[in-house]
C-alpha cells in the first residue's frame, strides 16, 4: 500500500508542473495493446480528461478508466516539430473479468488507481492524433491485480 501511495504522490507532484497547450480540443479513437479500448480526450484549460472503455486483457471482461493528463512540449533542439508532446497523468479505473488461471473460475471486480506516461503526436495536415503510452494500474480491492501495460492510440481530432 505504501508503494501505491508513493506512486500516486509522485504523479500528483509531477502533474502540478505547468503544461503546454496541444493542438486539438477533442479526440476520439482506439487504443490497442494487451486489450482494445475506445478512448475520448477532452481538452481543459490545463490538460486533458481522457475516458477509456474496452475489453479486459484477461477473461473477456471489461475495463474503464478516467484520467487527467498534462501535456508538455518536447525540447525542439532534439525534436524539431510543434506537434510532438509527452504527457503524464493519473486517475481511477474499474475492471471486471473472469480469471480461470488460478484453480478454478472466478469473477473479479476491482476499482483502483491508474497512472499514464506517453508520447502524443498530432499530424499537421490531417485531423489525426497518434500516441504511445505506458499505463500501470493498481487495484484497491482484496482480489485486485497490479497490471503494467502499454498501448498505441489512433484518434480523430476535432
Amino acid at each position: 500500500m505504501k508503494r501505491k501511495l508513493s506512486i500516486l504522490l509522485i504523479t500528483i507532484l509531477i502533474t502540478s508542473l505547468s503544461a503546454a497547450a496541444q493542438k486539438y480540443d477533442r479526440a476520439i479513437g482506439l487504443r490497442a495493446g494487451s486489450s482494445f479500448t475506445v478512448t475520448y480526450k477532452h481538452g481543459l484549460k490545463k490538460g486533458y480528461i481522457e475516458g477509456i472503455l474496452g475489453s479486459h486483457h484477461l477473461g473477456g471482461g471489461f475495463r474503464a478508466a478516467a484520467l487527467y493528463e498534462l501535456h508538455f512540449k518536447l525540447d525542439q533542439s532534439l525534436f524539431p516539430t510543434d506537434e510532438l508532446y509527452w504527457y503524464i497523468g493519473g486517475g481511477v479505473f474499474f475492471s471486471n473479468f473472469r480469471d480461470e488461471n488460478h484453480g478454478g473460475s472466478h469473477n473479479h471486480s476491482s476499482p483502483g488507481i491508474a497512472g499514464v506516461i506517453g508520447l502524443d503526436y498530432t499530424l499537421d495536415s490531417y485531423p489525426i492524433n497518434l500516441s504511445i503510452d505506458y499505463m500501470p494500474t493498481f487495484g484497491l480491492s482484496d482480489d485486485s491485480h497490479t497490471y503494467h501495460g502499454g498501448s498505441l492510440g489512433v484518434r480523430y481530432t476535432f
